[in-house]
């Protein structure tokens, strides 16, 4: 549906521009998960919560992966 980066299931897909924050965030929720995060909340609530972690991943990590500010706000 347009996006340049998106996980379903266990298959991660990105578009060849895809930007770096796209990359690492899907990354980051492939991993989330394999880990099983949130997996005790009903899947509304774990996706809120899985994205919040994300872009907390993105703004803690922006500076190593110099991910510009418009891509984490």
């Amino acid at each position: 549906m347009g996006a340049d980066a998106l996980i379903v299931g266990d298959v991660l897909m990105f578009r060849k521009d895809a930007c770096i924050s796209e990359i690492l965030e899907e990354t980051y929720h492939y991993e989330q998960n394999l880990n099983g995060l949130n997996n005790d909340k009903d899947i509304i609530l774990q996706s809120i919560l899985n994205e919040i972690d994300a872009k907390e991943y993105l703004i803690a990590n922006a500076k190593k992966y110099k991910i510009p500010r418009k891509k984490w706000n």
